[in-house]
């Protein structure tokens, strides 16, 4: 299998690999190597290789951002020991003994001058007293003999520190200070700004290279490809080895939820790679009905199988004893608990749920997930103009196995999806399965997919996930109506039989077993 990610909370790859090893076949995931990842481990069964991706604009901004300190590997023949780790010593220089020895010995001369010995103080001080008068007489000799001591140690003491200043280690570092200063601001930034926009890019042609080289010296029967990033992958691979290629396309990754949107070239490589991956797997797999119809109107090909991407089943029972999110939260009793699950992003909705939520009295709101610092600043940001500090919390994130334990203990779940593109208008997200199999109520966005979910099941309401007044008439009508709302509760247990990975593994079982 091969996964754009470094496979550590991917739910989906996670458990479709768990499903095969349990089903007698070994597997093995290709992911990519992170900070917060280790380069090999076993889950379950299951292998996961993470290969390091150095791509080339990284390399190149190395080499000429930092021409001082940067080396090949041929060139690294020593051993560079820091000055921190004190095994240099740095020896006092000759010219700071040689300065100290000079004024020692003018110290003596001047002592021996006024006919004090200099190993007796006392004995000097009593010379001093004795011989006050002639010395009074050889004053104006002695202030002139002084003062030419004086400033000749002046000039000394100014030329060691001038030589200091124009040293041979001094004009080095400032050298190469300003060699450093140089690289960085003139060649390194404005590298890594031109590109920037292309890192992505480089960073999977470096993922492509590395993972084909690692799957040509141990080659798989079988190339699963984990959505269209990693299609090309397997199709190289499937030519040269003569191999079986499965695609599981997670989402329409040319319609997905991008900050930018993609460029004519890019929408062009991405369906003319999509187009013949399609044409070449020997299995297509997807999320959703919607998505299947598409790409099979899309692309003339045969309907992709739909495999969701449901969780685990969980018994109520089991449920029950785990673990209580109110409590971790100390949110009253009295309060009526909506949950969202999932990744903490941009145009998931969550702004207009928060300016909903602030409008109900006696409700509170939980977000349980992850998602990026600068997003969910802009989150605070939000519920602090608000004024909603009371009323909303973050949680999490937790074990992708813990989510239904945590989620049972709330009293709704929504899903508040924005139509943003076609990917999220035919989605069927995985917190919509996961808040059926913690037995809660639903309220979500009224896309095909999830409304399909929601009313052949009849768990809960929709909504217009851009009007605000929607999102507040439908969790008035779900706090509002405890007799709906137990009754969705016991539709959910139906749907809990329905919308679970045992029956959907089955399903890949057989795809595997036929190839």
């Amino acid at each position: 299998m091969f996964v754009f990610n470094n496979c550590a909370n991917d739910a989906r790859v996670l458990k479709e690999s768990a499903t095969l090893v349990n089903a007698g076949f070994q597997v093995e995931v290709i992911a990519f190597l992170d900070k917060k990842t280790v380069p090999r481990e076993t889950r379950e069964g299951v292998q996961i290789t993470r290969l390091r991706t150095d791509p080339i604009n990284q390399r190149l901004i190395r080499i000429f951002g930092n021409p001082l300190y940067y080396r090949p590997k041929w060139m690294r023949w020593e051993v560079r020991i820091p000055r921190s780790s004190g095994a240099r010593i740095r020896k006092r220089p000759e010219i700071l003994r040689k300065v100290k020895a000079f004024f020692r010995t003018l110290r003596l001369k001047a002592f021996a001058h006024l006919g004090v010995s200099y190993d007796n103080m006392e004995q000097a001080k009593a010379e001093l007293v004795k011989n006050a008068v002639p010395l009074f007489f050889r004053a104006p000799i002695l202030m002139t003999q002084l003062g030419f001591l004086y400033i000749a140690s002046f000039t000394l003491g100014l030329m060691y520190r001038f030589g200091r200043m124009f040293s041979p280690r001094r004009i080095k570092r400032n050298l190469k200070n300003r060699i450093m200063w140089t690289s960085r601001n003139l060649i390194q930034d404005p590298m890594r700004w031109l590109l920037r926009p292309a890192h992505r890019y480089f960073v999977y042609l470096d993922f492509f290279r590395k993972a084909k080289a690692y799957s040509l010296k141990y080659p798989a029967d079988i190339y699963h490809c984990h959505d269209l990033n990693t299609l090309y992958i397997g199709m190289v691979l499937q030519r040269k080895q003569q191999a079986k290629l499965v695609y599981d396309s997670h989402e329409l990754y040319l319609h997905k939820n991008r900050l930018a949107p993609a460029g004519i070239f890019k929408t062009w490589l991405l369906k003319w790679i999509e187009t013949r991956g399609m044409a070449a797997a020997d299995k297509v797999i997807t999320v959703g009905e919607c998505i299947a119809d598409w790409m099979a109107k899309e692309y003339k090909a045969p309907k992709p199988t739909v495999i969701i991407n449901a969780p685990r089943q969980r018994e109520a029972q089991a449920l029950m004893s785990d673990v209580s999110l109110r409590k971790a939260l100390n949110v009253r009793d009295k309060d009526f608990l909506l949950i969202y699950s999932g990744g903490i992003t941009f145009n998931r909705g969550l702004e207009n749920v928060i300016k909903a939520v602030n409008q109900i009295e006696n409700l509170h709101f939980v977000l349980l997930g992850y998602g990026s610092e600068v997003y969910m600043s802009g989150l605070r940001k939000l519920i602090q103009s608000e004024k909603a500090e009371d009323k909303v919390s973050f949680f999490g994130p937790v074990p992708h196995y813990e989510v239904a334990s945590y989620l049972a203990s709330a009293d709704c779940g929504i899903a508040p999806i924005m139509n943003i593109c076609l990917s999220y208008y035919y989605c069927s997200p995985n917190k919509l399965f996961e808040y059926v199999q913690a037995r809660l109520p639903v309220i979500a966005s009224n896309f095909p997919e999830m409304e399909r979910v929601v009313n052949e099941s009849e768990i809960g309401f929709t909504f217009d996930p851009e009007d605000i007044e929607s999102i507040k008439s439908s969790i008035h009508r779900m706090m509002d109506n405890p007799q709906d709302r137990l009754r969705f509760k016991e539709n959910t247990q139906k749907a809990a039989e329905k919308y679970r990975w045992a029956v959907e593994e089955k399903k890949l079982e057989d795809i595997y077993l036929a190839l």
